[in-house]
């Protein structure tokens, strides 16, 4: 299956389409239209074209949604505005392309999945909101003039929102925060909350290539405003959320199978406990069977630290010699998988289970 899904993404870029995600559930590409319906047409015509080939015959293909504008970091992390398909529309390559009258009138609504504005405070998670809705409306409504209101109108507001939060919120705390799976403590050691703001909304607003001159004045003015240098190592962007991926994760009730990320994962359920839902029918995974799963990935993890080769921190040769102390080259031997890693991985699974409630 891994090889017919590269086929596939192969294809589709030697056709010229440019592929923002892809995995074995979806694929979203940048059609470069200036209409969904323009939109639609290319994606029919690269569909069609692919499937002329008898390799990818058995492949369904369907429309899930669209975007006229979208900012993708990463599968948790993303908003744009939602075009809307017409109706009638479901299987990619059917030929059944509707008129542009078909075009519904809610076109426009903005969405937003932010999985990293969970690790800010709360006044911080709403100005986070407040100002890419704010850029998101711009781009809407007048996307010829995006650039000139990023570095006029939009700059304005973002320094009132900066010069807010470093007034009111001088330090970070991480109770501020609370318990969330993935938490890094180590990502947000030494940055107050206005500084998390700048880093994290700059971040999303350099995700539109067209703007990157635009984006690093306002940054390089928001840090100012701060008091931060624009090339300081607290001003870099740091992930804030590790990541835990469960492998061949099976639904009881329908069998979908995928991969689940238990710190990143978009279908959660945030009740008491928190549980992660089925994509395809909505059912809640027992916590209890992914607490197993990740005891077991833990034992494995240790087993293999435990029975690992040492190598030369020199010369980079595996130890043979019991007894040696230095290596033939008088270097010293070290692990080849660092403590660290390890250590880093237990206070991941910490935070997973203090989230999800695991005993």
């Amino acid at each position: 299956m891994k090889k017919l899904f590269l086929m596939l993404v192969a294809e589709f870029k030697r056709l010229g389409s440019q592929i923002v995600f892809a995995d074995f559930n979806k694929i979203i590409l940048f059609t470069k239209k200036n209409s969904v319906m323009d939109g639609i047409g290319y994606v029919e015509f690269v569909v069609q074209s692919i499937r002329n080939k008898e390799l990818f015959h058995g492949i369904d293909i369907r429309y899930k949604q669209c975007w006229s504008y979208l900012l993708w970091l990463d599968e948790a992390n993303y908003a744009g505005i939602e075009g809307k398909l017409p109706q009638g529309l479901v299987e990619v390559g059917s030929s059944q392309v509707a008129d542009a009258t078909e075009e519904q009138s809610q076109e426009g609504e903005v969405t937003m999945h932010w999985n990293i504005a969970n690790f800010m405070p709360s006044a911080v998670r709403e100005a986070f909101y407040a100002g890419v809705a704010g850029f998101l409306s711009a781009a809407q409504s007048e996307p010829e003039r995006l650039p000139a209101l990023l570095a006029g109108e939009i700059s304005q507001k973002l320094f009132q929102m900066t010069e807010k939060i470093n007034r009111r919120m001088p330090t970070m705390k991480l109770e501020d925060i609370g318990a969330q799976a993935g938490l890094r403590a180590d990502a947000l050691q030494g940055i107050t909350p206005a500084l998390l703001f700048v880093n994290a909304l700059c971040k999303v607003l350099a995700l539109d290539q067209q703007l990157d001159d635009e984006v690093t004045l306002v940054r390089r003015n928001l840090l100012r405003l701060i008091g931060v240098g624009e090339f300081s190592s607290a001003a870099e962007w740091r992930e804030p959320c590790a990541s835990c991926i469960l492998g061949e994760v099976i639904c009881k009730v329908c069998n979908h199978c995928r991969d689940l990320d238990l710190c990143r994962d978009t279908h959660r359920q945030h009740g008491d406990p928190p549980v992660c839902l089925c994509p395809t029918c909505g059912t809640a995974y027992e916590n209890q069977e992914l607490e197993w799963r990740l005891i077991e990935t833990m034992n494995r993890r240790a087993m293999t630290y435990t029975l690992q080769d040492l190598v030369c921190v020199r010369c980079r040769q595996v130890k043979r010699e019991n007894l040696s102390t230095v290596c033939d080259c008088a270097g010293d031997f070290t692990t080849i998988v660092p403590i660290v890693e390890v250590k880093t991985q237990l206070a991941t699974f910490k935070t997973i289970a203090e989230y999800y409630k695991m005993p």
